[in-house]
């Protein structure tokens, strides 16, 4: 019952409440009051040639992100990981980080399959995301199999909808070590009955609250576990139609008041 806009501009001289996506990098002035819904990784990094863990903190929860944080109105929070993490940082903060638990939930305007009839599922395999070393040895190992498999990193709107339903399975393999489940990746895909498979995360919270709707492996079995699922057609539909169903019971408005906000 509130009047929205989207928009990618602030007007200072208004005092209208924004909620902001993408804030960590894009944007240096802030409004007066605003929410950030929070879509960073905490405690992420990736380990060396000599095996040393490296600490990927100090770049996306910087001084300056900080900053931006502290002064929000409240932070949406999409990983209780995170949360934990704002735990330990707050104890050193004189100005509180105030946030809330809000997962990405379901919205009708995700689920774009029933506008496309009749997609051969001619892909074995797709994936879809920016490259790196751990992500391209499983590939590349996949690839030798002479599978059908696609890889693209700017897949957008209809054109991204008809690579991923014409797609037997779509895989997600984290960028960093230690990564934490990549739900808003994952949640497009639920919303269009789409089979996942996935690499383990260090969110035991929310692959437990997946667990039904994906099927997850370590990263050490993904291939493996990719051939073995691409031999189980009914069984890929059956825990993609599961997925979805489980999926659009999420509500966003469980998780926020907005009357108490303003």
């Amino acid at each position: 019952g509130y009047y929205c806009s989207i928009t990618d501009k602030f007007n200072y001289d208004e005092n209208n409440l924004y909620i902001i996506f993408g804030s960590h990098d894009l944007i240096e002035k802030f409004p007066n009051k605003y929410i950030i819904y929070q879509l960073e990784q905490s405690n992420v990094g990736y380990y060396n040639n000599d095996n040393e863990f490296i600490d990927n903190n100090h770049k996306t929860f910087n001084k300056k992100y900080i900053y931006k944080l502290q002064n929000a109105i409240e932070i949406w929070e999409y990983s209780q990981e995170n949360i934990l993490f704002f735990n330990k940082i707050n104890t050193s903060l004189d100005k509180k980080i105030k946030y809330r638990y809000v997962p990405l939930c379901y919205s009708s305007y995700l689920s774009q399959f029933q506008n496309f009839k009749n997609i051969d599922k001619s892909i074995d395999i797709l994936f879809f995301g920016s490259l790196n070393n751990r992500r391209k040895t499983i590939l590349e190992k996949l690839k030798s199999k002479g599978l059908n498999i696609e890889i693209h990193n700017n897949l957008i709107n209809e054109e991204r909808i008809k690579k991923i339903l014409a797609s037997k399975i779509i895989i997600n393999i984290h960028f960093y070590e230690k990564s934490l489940l990549e739900t808003h990746r994952i949640n497009l895909l639920l919303s269009n009955k789409c089979f996942i498979i996935s690499e383990k995360s260090r969110d035991n919270f929310e692959d437990n609250k997946y667990k039904d709707s994906i099927v997850f492996s370590e990263y050490d079995n993904l291939y493996n576990c990719c051939l073995n699922w691409l031999k189980k057609n009914n069984e890929r539909e059956e825990i993609a139609n599961k997925g979805y169903q489980n999926f659009k019971k999420t509500n966003f408005l469980e998780y926020i008041n907005i009357d108490k906000i303003q």
